[in-house]
């Protein structure tokens, strides 16, 4: 190689040694002055992420090009007590929950008793109270804030109790159900016309009862009657005993709350109110414009007295001087033979039907005869003539006696002719109208 050659290679190899210098001096700066911006900075990065670098290199003889590569390391860097601090939620310094211990959760009060109060929190020097009061309706379906509490209308407050010192405060909440349980009521009412004034008079009818008059029928309730209904009842004979059908047999019918509702048709109502809570009334009333369809039965008691009995299918009223039985399906009176009245017995719809009630007049008189003359002495011979006993009287009169206290057999009205006691007596429907006793006996004078 000549000295020019030489001289050239040398040349060309300083020059890239140069080049190679000043750049890994300019990348040494760059990579100060970054870490140097990232830790004036302070960032804090949860997670390193590494970010490489290439510095190309040529080859002399082959130009290839070789990668280096280097990795930036991020430190985290903490954060200030204050800020620590806020990740932690703060604990309170003063006990607020003890002013509202005495509160409970819930409450019942009747709707519109005034003598229920809400319970009371009252603040002082050291903390302040807020009471937020919230009302839900019975249909409502969330609650509206409201300025105070009362107890007029039926449904839930929610009471907010907040007690507050400084920044703290503590919160609790009440609630207050309002109770309606007043039943709804149902009026029925009949009119009562008198054509002699013209002035008509109105009754009312209290549940249960029977009448024979149209009746007019209003509801209310101290808040709303939102629903009426009612049914006409059907009986059927069940062992021999007219008994009503079970309420699902029953036809159950709407009433319309914005027109009057007047029965008339005889039958047994029943009617029910419901209210804005939901409370049930049921009121009763029947119908009943048919007179009661009676039977008069007699029985002697003895010969001046009888005993009337009058008995209906249906229930009577009480009548002065009668007797009312049990069941009130009968009256019963003792009448004094040979009276005669017109008698009027109610049903208790007030139907009057009426009969005739007559005595007969009853006589029956036991008489002792001997040898043909009336004796009215106790103690008879039969050697003074023959003993013969009659009775006078109303027909179908039957005259018995007994013998020496034997059993009673009738009497065939032959002469007496053994000796010992005898009882008389006159028998009519197996009343003993009459008797007599007396003694036979067969010794002859001087014996």
């Amino acid at each position: 190689m000549e000295a020019n050659d030489k001289k050239s290679l040398c040349l060309v190899g300083l020059t890239l040694v140069l080049i190679i210098g000043i750049l890994a001096g300019f990348r040494g700066c760059d990579k100060v002055k970054y870490e140097d911006d990232n830790e004036n900075q302070k960032i804090p990065v949860q997670t390193p992420v590494p970010t490489p670098t290439t510095n190309d290199i040529f080859d002399d003889n082959e130009n290839d090009v070789k990668k280096d590569s280097y990795t930036v390391n991020y430190t985290k860097i903490e954060e200030s007590s204050k800020n620590q601090e806020s990740n932690y939620p703060v604990v309170p310094t003063f006990d607020l929950s003890k002013y509202l211990t005495h509160l409970e959760s819930n409450y019942q009060v009747e709707a519109g008793t005034e003598e229920f109060i809400i319970p009371e929190v009252l603040g002082n020097e050291e903390v302040t109270v807020q009471i937020q009061y919230f009302f839900k309706g019975i249909y409502d379906n969330s609650y509206s804030s409201v300025l105070e509490f009362n107890t007029s209308i039926p449904g839930t407050y929610k009471i907010i109790y907040t007690v507050s010192k400084d920044k703290e405060s503590f919160s609790k909440e009440v609630y207050v159900e309002v109770l309606d349980t007043t039943l709804p009521i149902i009026e029925g009412i009949v009119e009562n016309y008198d054509s002699e004034t013209g002035i008509t008079s109105y009754e009312p009818v209290k549940t249960g009862s029977i009448i024979n008059q149209t009746i007019k029928i209003s509801f209310r309730d101290n808040h709303e009657v939102t629903y009426a209904e009612y049914y006409k009842a059907k009986y059927e004979m069940i062992d021999g005993s007219n008994t009503i059908e079970q309420e699902g047999m029953q036809e159950i019918v709407e009433i319309d709350l914005n027109q009057d509702f007047i029965l008339y048709e005889d039958g047994e109502y029943h009617i029910r109110a419901y209210d804005y809570s939901n409370n049930i009334f049921e009121y009763v009333v029947t119908i009943d414009r048919e007179a009661p369809i009676i039977q008069m039965n007699s029985q002697r008691l003895d010969k001046d007295s009888t005993l009337i009995t009058i008995t209906s299918r249906e229930k009577l009223q009480e009548k002065e001087g009668w007797t009312l039985s049990e069941d009130e399906l009968s009256l019963s009176k003792v009448y004094s033979n040979s009276q005669e009245e017109v008698v009027s017995v109610l049903d208790l719809a007030g139907n009057i039907s009426t009969v005739t009630v007559k005595t007969d007049h009853l006589e029956a008189i036991v008489k002792v005869f001997q040898n043909n003359k009336e004796t009215t002495s106790v103690n008879l011979n039969t050697n003074d003539g023959e003993i013969l006993v009659k009775v006078i009287g109303t027909e179908g009169v039957v005259l018995q006696y007994s013998f020496d206290n034997y059993e009673f057999i009738s009497y065939d009205n032959t002469a007496i002719v053994d000796s010992g006691h005898y009882v008389f007596q006159a028998i009519l429907d197996g009343i003993v109208l009459d008797s007599v006793e007396f003694d036979v006996s067969n010794m002859m004078v001087g014996d």
